[in-house]
């Protein structure tokens, strides 16, 4: 299962695509709006995350 994340820090918009799987996690991260709307067709719209959370979500991911 993949889920497509985004944040904005001073107006920049960062996509993250996280994705679960057995005994292991892994995100995805990027600024091309262009990648975020090819992934967006894939995995479903992003999901607004505040910075904070945004944070904590990818600390999460990448600590699995």
């Amino acid at each position: 299962m993949a889920s497509l994340y985004y944040t904005t820090v001073n107006g920049v918009a960062t996509f993250a695509l996280a994705g679960d799987g057995v005994g292991n996690a892994a995100w995805l991260e990027t600024t091309d709006q262009g990648l975020a709307n090819q992934l967006a067709a894939q995995h479903g719209n992003a999901a607004f995350l505040a910075q904070g959370s945004f944070n904590q979500w990818k600390s999460w991911y990448l600590g699995q």
